[in-house]
């Protein structure tokens, strides 16, 4: 330091740091000091302040460092036309030149331009002065709120721009988009960004997009365009896909689902995050054809369809746990894939195509087809295979199976089957123009169905796969000893090897006697032991609905009429009722409420109560109307 106070440096120092504390800056070094250092090319400062002019200051710095650089704007009279980086982290800077006050040659040589946490720089530098810029730093410059237009100058040169914890940034200018040679963007963090121009795609050569947490509203079309993108992270982005509509006085938004999310095409991607994103219940993520797409953190929770299909290298997706409305699974073509972790334990899922997935275990996919899928999830599950599970109850070497319906165990009900399919074609990766169905005939009733598959179309291979569909009774009406067969047609150019059929038995929970009557101590002396019958099995017999109907009847009759009969009817409190209950089948429950102080009465029906269980349950409800209700809302209440 003394030799710098007394002027006293010489040529040969090529590389020189003086680096201070904040608390302990250094301010009263006079600029002068270096004016001997006439080969000085590195300079490293932190922390320090120069006083006097910089007319005599070394003209040949190659780098500079100048952490905390204390004034608004570089001095005019600082000769930077040989500079390659300069790093002004944590800088007074409001701007880099002042207006009247512009270099007075281009900086020709500079590279690397570093001004983050630069916290008064509202602006970025005009870029006409920086023509062969390659990388900006603007991070976190919180007031910055403009980038230049004359961004478009650096279109050859500029490969890296970070603007990340730009939180005043709203917008981008339109000769953004013109950067050809743009490798990486980051906009993390610019919470006030809420869209990108369509002409994102113009970016030709932009290989990692980073947009985490800011206020996007969706993902231009053209992001498809963007060829040699690898990584892809919108993690935390709560506004994606929100209509700005707003439809509420509290001005809340309405989410609505304004197009899928599809990057088809995108070859190169290998990174996805989108994480934490408030997205909508009917959001659609399409990621076909990206066939480097090796890896993904995160799928958003509300997803209802993924579409991964010819992802060639993807070896693992998400846990799928947390995407309890998926819907649909398209998987086809991922030959390196070797797990799903999570699928196991969804009940939504009615559609799963696995074709060609042969690096799962069997195991693996045994499991998958073991699950019971959601009612009515006829779509299947499409996976590589030759052979039906062992599990499986009736099998044949032909297209069509048939079976007699056997007796059911011990308080369960037949609630559906499962059909099975091994099939192969002389096609290979090629989608038929055949929509799938099976066809079911009832022989002991004289009963046909024909039902398509979820799914439009088979997609064929050489290879043996398996198509697994799960069909409600509550379509066919089963019973016991009916004789039935069963068959599946895929077409002429499909050959089906092998089918088999599952059936599925829902348990029935019996309740005991206790609990189907009134539990008010009241209630229970109006019934004695001898008026009490053993629970009865919940059926689905139609030729029990008229009964069940006329029942109902009986009971708003004995409602209305129920008033007269109490002395004290006037004195009812509002909040107080008797619940009966009514319950077809599982799926199907009908309630209607009667004043508490009616008569009670045990309805002896025997062509009902053969398969209609009547519960009377007492409700407090705050309600003044009678209503119907489901049996889940009421046993809730219970």
């Amino acid at each position: 330091m003394k030799l710098f106070v007394q002027y006293q440096g010489t040529d040969a120092t090529e590389g020189l740091s003086l680096k201070a504390e904040v608390t302990t800056a250094v301010d009263n070094l006079e600029a002068k000091a270096f004016s001997n250092l006439r080969k000085l090319r590195l300079l490293q400062l932190s922390h320090v302040a120069l006083n006097g002019s910089y007319e005599n200051f070394p003209k040949g710095l190659r780098w500079l460092c100048w952490v905390g650089f204390p004034e608004e704007s570089v001095p005019i009279d600082l000769h930077l036309r040989s500079l390659v980086v300069m790093d002004m982290q944590k800088s007074n800077l409001k701007r880099l030149w002042i207006n009247d006050q512009k270099p007075h040659e281009y900086l020709k040589e500079l590279k690397y331009l570093d001004l983050s946490q630069a916290i008064q720089l509202t602006e970025t530098p005009d870029f006409s002065y920086l023509p062969n810029l390659e990388k900006l730093f603007l991070v976190n410059c919180q007031r910055l709120v403009k980038v230049h237009k004359s961004i478009e100058v650096l279109q050859g040169s500029l490969i890296l721009l970070n603007l990340s914890g730009c939180i005043k940034l709203g917008e981008l200018p339109l000769e953004l988009y013109t950067l050809k040679s743009l490798e990486t963007l980051i906009l993390s963090g610019c919470s006030q960004l809420e869209r990108l121009d369509d002409a994102l795609g113009e970016l030709k050569s932009l290989t990692t997009l980073k947009a985490d947490d800011t206020a996007l509203t969706q993902i231009p079309s053209s992001s498809g365009q963007l060829k040699k993108l690898k990584e892809l992270s919108l993690h935390a982005c709560m506004e994606l896909w929100k209509d700005r509509h707003y439809t509420h006085s509290d001005e809340s938004s309405q989410v609505a689902l304004l197009s899928p999310l599809s990057l088809n095409g995108l070859n190169c991607l290998k990174t996805l995050r989108l994480g934490s994103c408030n997205l909508p219940d009917e959001l659609i993520l399409k990621l076909d054809n990206c066939s480097q797409l090796r890896s993904m953190f995160s799928l958003p929770k509300k997803l209802r369809s993924f579409y991964a299909r010819n992802c060639t290298v993807l070896e693992r997706i998400p846990d799928l746990q947390e995407c309890s409305v998926l819907q649909s699974l398209h998987l086809t073509n991922c030959y390196n894939l070797v797990e799903t972790p999570g699928l196991e334990g969804l009940k939504t899922v009615g559609v799963i195509h696995m074709e060609m997935c042969n690096s799962i275990p069997y195991s693996h996919r045994e499991r998958i087809m073991q699950i019971g899928w959601a009612v009515a999830a006829h779509g299947g599950i499409f996976v590589p295979g030759s052979s039906l599970p062992d599990w499986v109850n009736f099998k044949n070497e032909t297209r069509s199976i048939s079976f007699t319906v056997p007796e059911p165990t011990l308080n369960s009900d037949l609630v559906g089957f499962t059909v099975g399919t091994t099939y192969v074609s002389q096609e290979d990766d090629a989608m038929s123009a055949y929509s799938p169905k099976i066809t079911l005939k009832n022989q002991t009733k004289g009963d046909g169905w024909s039902r398509n598959l979820a799914t439009d179309h088979i997609r064929m291979y050489r290879e043996e796969h398996i198509w697994q569909g799960f069909f409600s009774n509550e379509d066919f009406l089963l019973e016991t000893g009916d004789q039935v067969q069963v068959s599946v047609d895929f077409g002429d150019k499909v050959t089906i090897l092998k089918t088999g059929l599952t059936l599925a038995y829902r348990k029935v929970i019996e309740v005991p006697n206790e609990q189907l009557t009134e539990t008010d101590d009241g209630v229970d002396n109006e019934l004695n032991e001898n008026q009490r019958r053993p629970p009865r099995k919940v059926g689905m017999c139609l030729k029990t609905l008229l009964g069940a109907f006329c029942l109902l009847a009986f009971i708003f009759v004995l409602e209305k009429h129920g008033r007269s009969l109490s002395p004290h009817n006037h004195n009812r409190r509002d909040s107080d009722f008797d619940l009966v209950l009514v319950v077809l089948n599982p799926n199907r429950t009908l309630a209607s409420v009667i004043p508490k102080r009616s008569p009670k009465v045990l309805l002896r029906s025997r062509d009902v109560l053969a398969l209609v269980r009547i519960f009377a349950i007492r409700v407090r409800a705050r309600e003044k109307k009678r209503k119907f209700v489901t049996i889940e809302e009421s046993l809730e209440k219970c």
